[in-house]
């Protein structure tokens, strides 16, 4: 954990009753195949699959955590990688609709936290951070390393989306976890991790701070919005400073901040009255200081007419509190 950030007291003392709500908004069990799901309406995607299965690590909930695991493996593409969309509760198989890049993240990394808590999901997690690696990497002629936003589509590979990534999926702290599982390819994800900083880098600079929705491995971006993509970015760099103190995570975090500063608060940004976007914002603050850490979640945690009914802002609250709480666990 980074000596150097800040957490919030109040965000970490919600840990339980938050989860036992979440659990109870959005699990369905699965009884015909074992299994269980993170809903959304009447479909699930991969990206659920791998937010509950950190959520459940998190909690040290192992039931929980093996069903939606078992979901998971009973629906891989032809690269051993989730189907991004299904019904929620499908029987299992390949519906062919290829995986996203940002659920197998999560999954990687919940094997790892599994491991660290409960011991056997070691080789569970190298084998998926291996596929990660070979179908969801590329390496570009500009001598950047970037994230496909999945195994059929994007990256410097695929000739009909040439170059073209989503920031939101890049997940630094991730790539020097997975490098401390995968030690044989520890250079290549710590190269990915400096790399994905140089282009978040150049993004902030073309949108005033923010990251745009997608974008592409020369720093363009593909159009200047921030909406329910991007908004999980600065979540995603937060874990990074939190578990790694990395300085480019800290400049990326408090160039957020000082753009929701510039706005009038985490509430007070312009964009919608939800989690998805007020709790990442929030979590920019553990790179300030402690009195903003505290701010922020005190007005996120106090606004009123926020919506958080529908499975993703629900879901991001979650995990956007576990690190507000500097209780996200890394796996290390």
């Amino acid at each position: 954990m980074c000596a150097s950030a800040f957490f919030s007291s109040d965000a970490a003392g919600r840990k339980s009753a938050e989860y036992t709500a979440w659990k109870t908004a959005f699990i369905q069990e699965c009884p015909a195949n074992a299994s269980a799901v993170v809903k959304n309406g009447g479909g699930v995607y991969s990206e659920g699959i791998g937010y509950g299965m950190l959520l459940a690590a998190n909690n040290n909930d192992q039931p929980l955590f093996d069903k939606l695991w078992k979901f998971y493996s009973d629906h891989l593409d032809k690269n051993g990688l989730m189907d991004w969309a299904m019904d929620a509760c499908a029987a299992p198989g390949d519906n062919t609709a290829n995986a996203a890049a940002d659920g197998d993240l999560d999954a990687a990394l919940g094997l790892v936290v599994a491991n660290k808590v409960w011991g056997g999901y070691l080789a569970k997690a190298q084998s998926l951070i291996g596929k990660i690696k070979q179908f969801e990497t590329d390496s570009c002629s500009n001598g950047l390393v970037v994230l496909r936003p999945g195994d059929a589509w994007g990256g410097c590979s695929d000739p009909g989306n040439p170059g073209k990534v989503n920031p939101s999926y890049f997940s630094p702290g991730h790539y020097r976890v997975f490098a401390t599982v995968d030690t044989a390819n520890a250079a290549f994800w710590t190269k990915l991790a400096a790399d994905s900083y140089t282009l978040l880098a150049q993004y902030q600079t073309a949108m005033n701070g923010l990251v745009p929705e997608w974008g592409y491995n020369d720093g363009r971006i593909d159009s200047a919005t921030y909406d329910y993509n991007a908004c999980r970015t600065p979540w995603r760099v937060a874990m990074d400073y939190m578990w790694f103190c990395t300085p480019e995570a800290k400049t990326f975090l408090q160039k957020i901040s000082t753009f929701v500063d510039g706005k009038g608060g985490v509430t007070s940004t312009g964009y919608a009255n939800n989690s998805a976007f007020v709790g990442a914002f929030a979590d920019s603050g553990i790179a300030v200081s402690q009195a903003k850490i505290d701010a922020y979640v005190k007005s996120w945690m106090g606004a009123t007419g926020m919506d958080d009914t529908p499975y993703f802002q629900g879901t991001l609250r979650r995990l956007y509190l576990l690190v507000a709480g500097g209780q996200f666990l890394s796996g290390q």
